[in-house]
């Protein structure tokens, strides 16, 4: 309900930046960087604070002092040492990013089982990325009412993705750049059957690649052999792709309802301010680009 009632069209991303904390652990260089900056705002804070001062003649001794001592060019010198620790910075960062992807999840989604299964749904064209008892800073993401999987289930699915893409690439010029899961061109219906609640239409995996243009494009043959395979992604990666599926059916239904009945969406959020729900599974912000490690 709180991602349905929100404006936000995104659940997760693997293409989320590091945090200033996340940084520092990363690359070194961050933390003297941060530190010659910080040096260089003081310096050219203090110049035009004293300039000021200066101009209205109301200057201290410490400002003329400052400005006639104050150095131009070992100023530009610095000024090369920043741009030099930067670069090296953004090297180290590159040189990461080699391995790891930064795991972005909605706020709403955020230390929950279903966040987890979203990251893993959105990553499952990575081989083994959707192995689904699997551990988290020491937990196992194991939840209840999830229906289970053998190890073995999910490495004929690694084969049959890994059969899909070598035919993709055979089937067209175009190299797979990248994919989302999404529902983006899903007309949903709702129905009752035997007075049960019966939501049709489901996400689907997106591939795309450049063109001979040297612009980008979907790839038809890549996105309908994946779409023939949604049964066996429902059978072999179940926890994984339920939840893809329970949160666009879910909350395409939720938003049909506040489209059809505007006032409900205060009721909804009314229900969430009262709700105690505790989410307390560690959300992991880095994703093997290889495919499953422990997180």
């Amino acid at each position: 309900i709180e991602y349905a009632i929100s404006d936000d069209n995104g659940v997760v991303s693997l293409f989320g930046q590091p945090s200033e904390e996340e940084l520092y652990n990363i690359s070194p260089s961050a933390v003297k960087g941060n530190q010659m900056i910080n040096q260089y705002e003081t310096v050219i804070n203090t110049h035009d604070n004293c300039i000021d001062e200066i101009n209205t003649g109301q200057s201290s001794q410490e400002c003329y002092d400052f400005i006639n001592n104050f150095d131009l060019e070992e100023l530009k010198k610095f000024e090369l040492a920043i741009d030099t620790i930067n670069n090296k910075t953004q090297s180290e960062l590159n040189e990461f990013y080699n391995y790891f992807f930064f795991a972005e999840v909605h706020d709403a989604l955020k230390s929950t089982g279903l966040g987890f299964r979203m990251l893993q749904a959105d990553s499952m064209l990575i081989d083994s990325s959707y192995i689904e008892v699997v551990p988290v800073k020491g937990n196992q993401a194991s939840f209840p009412l999830e229906r289970g999987t053998t190890k073995e289930e999910t490495g004929k699915l690694d084969l049959m993705l890994s059969y899909i893409t070598a035919f993709c690439q055979k089937a067209t010029e175009q190299q797979i750049q990248a994919w989302i899961l999404t529902d983006v061109n899903t007309v949903y219906s709702f129905s009752f059957v035997d007075e049960k609640l019966k939501i049709n239409g489901s996400p689907y995996y997106y591939l795309w690649g450049p063109t001979e243009n040297e612009e980008t494009a979907g790839i038809p043959a890549c996105n309908d052999a994946l779409a023939l395979l949604h049964p066996q992604f429902e059978s072999k990666a179940p926890r994984t792709w339920t939840a893809a599926v329970t949160v666009a059916q879910t909350s395409a239904l939720i938003r049909g309802i506040i489209k059809a009945n505007p006032q409900i969406k205060a009721t909804l959020a009314e229900i969430l301010n009262k709700s105690n729900t505790v989410a307390s599974f560690p959300t992991p912000r880095l994703w093997p680009r290889g495919g499953y490690q422990d997180i």
